[in-house]
Parts: C-alpha cells; structure tokens; sequence
C-alpha cells in the first residue's frame, strides 16, 4: 500500500484527504513469544501549501494503522501545490515503559506525498 492524498473541490472549498500506510504500534502489544512489540507510530504531520505549513499536527501511540487525516482549504487556485509530510518514531521500548518526555528523542523517519489542487 502506497500513501494516498486526494484533494477535491466544492465550490471555493478544496477537500484534503490523505491515507498513510503505516503499522502503528504503541509499545504495550506482546507478540507471540511474550516480547514487546516495538513502539512506531506517526508522530507529526505536516500539510503544506505551496511551501507554507498550513497545519502541524502532532500524534501519539494512540493512532489507528494506516491513519487517514482530512483538511478543508478555501480559495486555493486551480494547481496550487500540495503537500503531506510526515515523521514516525523509531524506537524501541520494553512493555510498560513510558515513551520520553522529550519528542525530539524519538527519532524518526519520514515520509512526504504531494498532489495539486484542482
């Protein structure tokens, strides 16, 4: 499953909607040998239009796999760029550990995706 991002318009009103593939794992599930499962999940969001952050959204363990989000932008020109970034944590943590407190210890990867308006 690749990521998706839709953009659709009503009006003056431009829908967005993207779907990222993603295992989203909070840390607390054991596998079948009785080990914790590694925590990942999407830790931030970021929707772009032409190059300027429009939202930023922060996550938790808490998101569903292959999480969907929706935004809803007025007057954006016909092909007007944009754009879905994301960062997911990459970190290990035994059962029951609590994630840092500081999320910049959480290092993550990243993912982007990007479409026009029509």
């Amino acid at each position: 499953m690749s990521a998706t991002l839709i953009a659709k318009r009503v009006k003056d009103v431009v829908e967005i909607t993207f779907q990222i593939p993603h295992p989203s794992e909070d840390g607390q599930r054991l596998d079948a040998k009785g080990k914790a499962v590694p925590a990942t999940f999407i830790k931030q969001v970021l929707l772009k239009i032409d190059d300027r952050v429009v939202a930023d959204v922060s996550m938790g363990g808490g998101l569903s796999h292959n999480p969907s989000l929706s935004f809803k932008a007025k007057n954006l020109r016909s092909g007007t760029r944009i754009v879905a970034e994301w960062v997911e944590t990459d970190i290990t943590l035994p059962f029951g550990a609590k994630p840092p407190k500081d999320p910049d210890e959480l290092k993550g990867k990243t993912g982007q995706i990007q479409t026009a308006a029509p």
